[in-house]
Order: structure tokens, then C-alpha cells, then sequence
């Protein structure tokens, strides 16, 4: 699968040294949440929202350490580097595979983290997501780049998403944290021997590549699912797919990605509940409930599957003659879905109230990521009344939500 990449030139300053700049998008699943987890199909698109991720060496600080800024967490943290080594980087006998990243020890590595953060994570009480944003960071950079010699540097991560609410956005962050620890990887052994390379076990990539290759946004978009799983748990694998190909897909855990290749542009109405919500937790919940009435359950997850099949179908079959059938089964899709998710106790009051406002305006919504709190979107026909989307806009500004209108698809992964 390709994705729009751009040049992975090497941004190098004499004075400053190298840099990286970065973005990824967010995602929407449109449908499958929460059967997807248990091997069924989702449809899901890349949003015009990204992570943005800015990587200088500092090669002028007296002070070896690395500089954390991540905007979206409001967490501002430095580490020294010698600290970094000795804890993190001490055991020579665990060689680490780049291009394996499924063989890495994972448990080992992770507790080793942990340790770590709560050794040198300073006096202040963090927040839960500052903490799985460290814990998941310095999962990749002990994994990624264990063998090379780190100097100092800082890296800052903005995002346009909001923070846990379904749109992917720590599968964002992790891909453009993986990226650029893959693109520093590259930097820092583009001139090492065949002999070199072999020594430390990556003698399987392929170097002084000037753009992302196939198989570097496999890896990238691997090394993000492993952590990934530091912050929920058992993830499907479609956030970080998602998040590092762009597009809109047909996605089944451990099956092909397969791009859903449209002949006209979809828009959404995407709607901010302002409710938190915890992915992990939802997850764990549906789980529970399998359990007990695995009949039940399982028919719920195979007729979610069957709707993102006849969605699938459908969208591959719109075209100008048939976009008012096309809209209609859409809108029973979205009804039908939302309806299955609330039997699993997967809604929220807030966004059956979002539903029920679109209503009101003849659009059809849906919660969309795990649910009981986050978003909820719902399609816009081509064509639908202006004065009536402002209408809707406005209900749900005064219910105390936020609206955006926003296309689906888009670019994955770019190097800026």
C-alpha cells in the first residue's frame, strides 16, 4: 500500500546538527468499533486533523540530556543522557531487532521503562496520559535506538487532536515518534559498512533510501502497534495502520489493509461530546460481557461486520446517479451501528443526545473510536442544505459540544 510521503532528505547544521520534521493524521472508524477487536471488518479514514513532531540534535548544549515538550499532554521534561544510558541502555547481551519488531522482549522492556520514569520522572504527580506518553516514548527509544551512540536532542509534539476521544491520537503520536526515531536510526548509520550493519543485527533494512519505502512504513507503523498496546491494551492494529498510510481502508486484525478506493469525496459533521473516555476500559468492558453471554455478543459482533460490509459494498458503488440510494443505506448503516454499540454499553447519554439533534435536521450520526464518551460523527450529503448544517452546528454549540466539518482520506505519514 503506498501512502503521499515526502522527501526523507537529512535536515543537517553544522551548529545545531540534525532534524526531523514530521506530521501524522488522526482516524475515524466509520464502522466496526469494537468487532474489529475480535477479528471482524472495519471501515475506517484518515482525518484532516494530524500530530505534528518537530526533532533537533543540540549539539551546542554543555549539558548532555534530551528535551521533552509534548504540547498535548502539557508535559515539559529534560533527562540526561548519562542517566538515560545507564539505566536504558545497559543490558549488551538483548541486541534488539529494528526490522523485528515483534520479537522484541516486550514485558522486559517495558518494566525497565517504568522503573526508570518512576526513578527519575521528577517530584510533581503526573496525569495518566502524560504517563503512558512517557512510558510509550522511552518504550520506542530504548527499542529503536539502543545500540547507537544518542547525543542530545529535544523533540516537541503538537497535535490538532484532542487527547483520548477516539480519533487516534496516541496512534498519531506514536507513528511520528517511530518515524523519527527510524529516520534517526538511518541518519546515524548511513555511512557505517555492510560489516557495520551487520554487527548490529539491522543488516536486513535497506539504507540511504530518500523516501519512505514500503517496508520502512511496515516497521513504522509495527513499532507504533507495540506501544500502542502500553496504552490500550490489546489494540486492533487500525489506529496505527491509519495513522501511518492515510486513506480510507477495509481493515480485519492480522489481514491485509486494503484501501477503499472512492469516486467521490465524503465529508462528516464530527462532533466533540467533551466527555472523557478510556479506550482500555471500554475494551475491557465489551471483553466482560462476551464472556458471559458469548452467544449474545457474538451475534451483536457479526451483524456489526455485516454492516460494514454492506457499507464497504456501497461506497465503491457511488457514483452521480446513485448518490440519493447511496446516502439512504448509509444513513440505515449508521443507525443500525449505533444502535448494536449501545447494546454493548458502548454510548453515552451525551452521544445519543448528539444523534438525536442531528436527527432533527434528517442526518444520522454514530459514536465513532471506543465510545462512552469521545466523538460521534455523521455523514453530510452531497448537496445538503447550508442554512440546515448551521442549524445543527449551532443546536450542538448551545448543547456544549464542538463541531467541525471535515473530509475523509487524506495523506498518512509526511516528512515536512
Amino acid at each position: 500500500m503506498c501512502s503521499k510521503t515526502e522527501t526523507l532528505h537529512s535536515n543537517y547544521d553544522d551548529t545545531l546538527g540534525y532534524s526531523i520534521k514530521l506530521s501524522a493524521p488522526g482516524k475515524v472508524i466509520l464502522f466496526g468499533e469494537h468487532s474489529v477487536v475480535y477479528g471482524k471488518l472495519a471501515l475506517a479514514a484518515s482525518l484532516g486533523l494530524r500530530t505534528h513532531l518537530n526533532f533537533i540534535e543540540n549539539f551546542e548544549d554543555d549539558h548532555q540530556k534530551i528535551v521533552l515538550n509534548f504540547e498535548a499532554v502539557k508535559l515539559y521534561h529534560s533527562y540526561d543522557i548519562n542517566d538515560i544510558k545507564r539505566e536504558l541502555f545497559n543490558d549488551s547481551s538483548s541486541k534488539i531487532l529494528l526490522d523485528k519488531p515483534e520479537l522484541n522482549n516486550h514485558e522486559k522492556i517495558l518494566s525497565k521503562v517504568q522503573d526508570f520514569i518512576s526513578k527519575y520522572g521528577g517530584s510533581a504527580p503526573i496525569q495518566k496520559s502524560q504517563h503512558q506518553a512517557l512510558v510509550a516514548f522511552f518504550y520506542l527509544f530504548i527499542s529503536m535506538t539502543n545500540q547507537l551512540d544518542v547525543t542530545s536532542f529535544t523533540i516537541t509534539v503538537k497535535s490538532d487532536l484532542h487527547i483520548g476521544a477516539g480519533l487516534g491520537s496516541s496512534a498519531s503520536f506514536l507513528v511520528v515518534i517511530s518515524a523519527a526515531f527510524y529516520k534517526y536510526f538511518k541518519f546515524k548509520t548511513e555511512n557505517l559498512s555492510v560489516e557495520d550493519l551487520n554487527e548490529l543485527s539491522f543488516n536486513n533494512l535497506e539504507f540511504n533510501k530518500k523516501k519512505f519505502t514500503e517496508k520502512d512504513l511496515e516497521l513504522i507503523s509495527k513499532w507504533a502497534y507495540n506501544a500502542e498496546k502500553i496504552i490500550h491494551g490489546t489494540p486492533s492494529g487500525l489506529d496505527n495502520t491509519i495513522c501511518t498510510y492515510g486513506m480510507m481502508v477495509e481493515f480485519k486484525k492480522g489481514g491485509p489493509i486494503t484501501p477503499l478506493i472512492l469516486n467521490h469525496k465524503l465529508s462528516v459533521i464530527l462532533i466533540n461530546s467533551k466527555v472523557p473516555k478510556d479506550t482500555k476500559a471500554q475494551v475491557e468492558k465489551v471483553a466482560c460481557l462476551k464472556v458471559k453471554y458469548p452467544e449474545v455478543v457474538n451475534s451483536i459482533l457479526n451483524a456489526m461486520e455485516e454492516i460494514a460490509l454492506k457499507a464497504s459494498t456501497t461506497l465503491k458503488s457511488l457514483n452521480i446517479e446513485n448518490k440519493d440510494e447511496v446516502d439512504k443505506i448509509l444513513d440505515d448503516c449508521v443507525n443500525i451501528n449505533q444502535g448494536l454499540l449501545q447494546s454493548l454499553g458502548a454510548s453515552h447519554i451525551s452521544l445519543n443526545n448528539i444523534c438525536n439533534i442531528l436527527l432533527e435536521k434528517k442526518l444520522h450520526g454514530k459514536l465513532t473510536g471506543a465510545g462512552g464518551g469521545g466523538y460521534a460523527f455523521g455523514f453530510i450529503p452531497e448537496g445538503y442544505a447550508k442554512e440546515d448544517l448551521d442549524f445543527v452546528i449551532k443546536n450542538l454549540e448551545k448543547n456544549g459540544y464542538e463541531a467541525k466539518i471535515i473530509e475523509l482520506g487524506g495523506a498518512g505519514l509526511i516528512n515536512h
